[in-house]
Protein backbone atom coordinates (compact mmCIF):
# COMPACT_ATOMS: atom_id res chain seq x y z
CA UNK A 1 0.00 0.00 0.00
CA UNK A 2 1.67 3.22 -1.13
CA UNK A 3 1.61 6.28 1.12
CA UNK A 4 2.10 9.66 -0.51
CA UNK A 5 5.25 11.70 0.08
CA UNK A 6 3.36 14.51 1.83
CA UNK A 7 1.93 12.16 4.46
CA UNK A 8 5.32 10.51 5.01
CA UNK A 9 6.92 13.95 5.47
CA UNK A 10 4.21 15.00 7.95
CA UNK A 11 4.70 11.81 9.98
CA UNK A 12 8.47 12.39 9.96
CA UNK A 13 7.81 15.89 11.36
CA UNK A 14 5.88 14.30 14.25
CA UNK A 15 8.86 12.03 14.99
CA UNK A 16 11.24 15.01 14.77
CA UNK A 17 9.09 16.96 17.23
CA UNK A 18 9.00 13.92 19.53
CA UNK A 19 12.81 13.64 19.36
CA UNK A 20 13.22 17.35 20.10
CA UNK A 21 10.81 17.19 23.06
CA UNK A 22 12.66 14.18 24.50
CA UNK A 23 16.00 16.02 24.25
CA UNK A 24 14.44 19.00 26.05
CA UNK A 25 12.79 16.66 28.60
CA UNK A 26 9.64 18.68 27.93
CA UNK A 27 6.75 16.52 29.14
CA UNK A 28 4.07 18.96 27.99
CA UNK A 29 5.54 19.13 24.51
CA UNK A 30 5.71 15.34 24.33
CA UNK A 31 2.10 14.98 25.44
CA UNK A 32 1.01 17.48 22.78
CA UNK A 33 2.06 14.88 20.20
CA UNK A 34 -0.78 12.64 21.44
CA UNK A 35 -4.46 13.06 20.67
CA UNK A 36 -6.37 14.51 23.64
CA UNK A 37 -8.59 11.41 23.82
CA UNK A 38 -9.06 9.64 27.16
CA UNK A 39 -8.14 6.28 25.63
CA UNK A 40 -4.76 7.10 24.07
CA UNK A 41 -2.29 4.35 24.92
CA UNK A 42 1.48 4.27 25.34
CA UNK A 43 3.15 0.95 26.10
CA UNK A 44 6.80 0.99 27.14
CA UNK A 45 9.38 -1.69 27.79
CA UNK A 46 8.95 -1.95 31.57
CA UNK A 47 6.44 -4.25 33.25
CA UNK A 48 4.50 -1.27 34.66
CA UNK A 49 4.74 0.87 31.51
CA UNK A 50 1.19 0.54 30.22
CA UNK A 51 -0.30 4.03 30.19
CA UNK A 52 -3.86 4.90 29.22
CA UNK A 53 -4.60 8.62 28.96
CA UNK A 54 -2.36 11.64 29.10
CA UNK A 55 -2.33 11.87 32.91
CA UNK A 56 -0.87 8.37 33.19
CA UNK A 57 1.61 9.19 30.41
CA UNK A 58 2.64 12.37 32.22
CA UNK A 59 3.41 10.39 35.39
CA UNK A 60 5.50 7.89 33.43
CA UNK A 61 7.43 10.55 31.51
CA UNK A 62 8.17 12.51 34.65
CA UNK A 63 9.49 9.33 36.26
CA UNK A 64 11.60 8.54 33.18
CA UNK A 65 13.16 12.01 33.17
CA UNK A 66 13.69 12.15 36.93
CA UNK A 67 17.40 12.00 37.57
CA UNK A 68 18.33 12.09 33.88
CA UNK A 69 20.63 14.97 32.99
CA UNK A 70 20.52 14.11 29.28
CA UNK A 71 18.09 12.10 27.21
CA UNK A 72 18.11 11.62 23.43
CA UNK A 73 16.37 9.43 20.90
CA UNK A 74 17.04 9.05 17.18
CA UNK A 75 14.74 7.16 14.84
CA UNK A 76 15.68 5.12 11.81
CA UNK A 77 13.66 6.01 8.71
CA UNK A 78 10.16 4.79 9.53
CA UNK A 79 7.95 2.52 7.50
CA UNK A 80 4.75 4.56 7.19
CA UNK A 81 1.37 3.52 5.83
CA UNK A 82 -1.76 5.65 5.83
CA UNK A 83 -5.34 5.27 4.74
CA UNK A 84 -7.31 8.47 4.95
CA UNK A 85 -6.78 10.08 8.34
CA UNK A 86 -5.21 7.04 10.03
CA UNK A 87 -1.54 6.13 9.76
CA UNK A 88 0.69 3.54 11.33
CA UNK A 89 4.44 3.29 11.48
CA UNK A 90 7.31 1.10 12.52
CA UNK A 91 10.83 2.38 13.18
CA UNK A 92 13.98 1.38 14.96
CA UNK A 93 15.47 3.80 17.44
CA UNK A 94 18.61 4.48 19.42
CA UNK A 95 18.16 6.12 22.79
CA UNK A 96 20.71 7.45 25.20
CA UNK A 97 20.39 8.84 28.70
CA UNK A 98 22.76 10.04 31.35
CA UNK A 99 21.12 8.84 34.56
CA UNK A 100 22.85 9.52 37.86
CA UNK A 101 26.19 9.53 36.05
CA UNK A 102 25.62 6.28 34.14
CA UNK A 103 25.55 6.32 30.33
CA UNK A 104 22.50 4.22 29.40
CA UNK A 105 21.98 3.21 25.78
CA UNK A 106 18.89 1.60 24.32
CA UNK A 107 18.40 0.10 20.89
CA UNK A 108 14.76 -0.55 20.29
CA UNK A 109 11.69 -0.47 18.12
CA UNK A 110 8.66 1.78 17.95
CA UNK A 111 5.28 1.02 16.45
CA UNK A 112 2.58 3.65 16.51
CA UNK A 113 -0.87 4.59 15.25
CA UNK A 114 -1.65 8.21 14.45
CA UNK A 115 -4.81 10.08 13.47
CA UNK A 116 -5.05 13.31 11.50
CA UNK A 117 -7.45 15.85 12.94
CA UNK A 118 -7.70 19.45 11.81
CA UNK A 119 -4.71 18.86 9.54
CA UNK A 120 -2.42 17.64 12.32
CA UNK A 121 -1.14 14.11 12.94
CA UNK A 122 -1.13 12.91 16.55
CA UNK A 123 -0.37 9.61 18.21
CA UNK A 124 -3.26 7.54 19.57
CA UNK A 125 -1.12 4.52 20.36
CA UNK A 126 2.61 3.89 20.77
CA UNK A 127 4.50 0.75 21.69
CA UNK A 128 8.23 0.51 22.27
CA UNK A 129 10.17 -2.69 22.61
CA UNK A 130 13.75 -3.69 23.22
CA UNK A 131 14.98 -6.84 21.47
CA UNK A 132 15.80 -9.60 23.92
CA UNK A 133 19.24 -11.14 24.22
CA UNK A 134 20.85 -12.43 21.09
CA UNK A 135 17.89 -11.68 18.86
CA UNK A 136 19.24 -8.15 18.29
CA UNK A 137 20.74 -7.99 14.82
CA UNK A 138 19.55 -11.47 13.90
Amino acid sequence: MATDATTRAEINEVLDEFRTAVAAQDVGRLLSQFAPDADVVSIGTGAAEWYVGRDAMRDGLERDFDGASAFTVDFAPPIVTAVGDVAWLAAGFNGRALIEGADVRLHGRLTAVLVRRNGRWRFVQTHTSIPFGETWGA
